[in-house]
């Protein structure tokens, strides 16, 4: 016999302005943790963790802006480059502060990093529904949620 398919009820989008203040909190996270004092011995060993920081930093805050820019109903031609400016212009300004503190250095592997952080992020953020693009949930195969397709047991 056929089972009957399981409700599913849509994910409750949230506000555009709690993306934003989400946005914003974890950016001033990130510019205390880019003009805080790092003891010469960390980072003397971290090598190509620091990289690895940069890149998922950046990642998460462009996912957060893209993510913020969708929920406010920016259309992509446009949230595109909205997201890469304010994310990757948000690295150089923060690199360039660290310029002008004695205890931090601008490197331009940092900027690469925040770059390519920027860009996966911008990605993830645009795609990163469960359901495919352009295909309506409720026309999936039940085999796909989990039911048989043939009606036979």
């Amino acid at each position: 016999p056929n089972r009957p398919r399981p409700q599913t009820h849509p994910r409750p989008r949230r506000p555009a302005s709690w993306w934003w203040r989400l946005t914003a909190t974890y950016a001033a996270a990130m510019a205390l943790g880019a003009v805080a004092p790092i003891p010469s011995a960390v980072s003397a060993g971290v090598g190509w963790l620091d990289t690895a920081a940069h890149v998922c930093e950046y990642l998460l805050l462009a996912w957060c802006v893209s993510r913020a820019a969708r929920a406010t109903g920016l259309q992509p031609a446009r949230a595109v480059p909205a997201v890469l400016l304010l994310s990757v212009g948000y690295g150089v300004l923060l690199e360039g502060v660290q310029g002008w503190l004695p205890y931090r250095a601008v490197e331009g592997v940092d900027l690469l990093a925040n770059v390519l952080g920027a860009c996966v992020g911008l990605w993830l953020g645009r795609w990163n529904d469960l359901t495919p693009v352009g295909i309506d949930p409720s026309t999936r195969p039940t085999a796909l949620a989990g039911g048989s397709r043939s009606g036979s047991s």
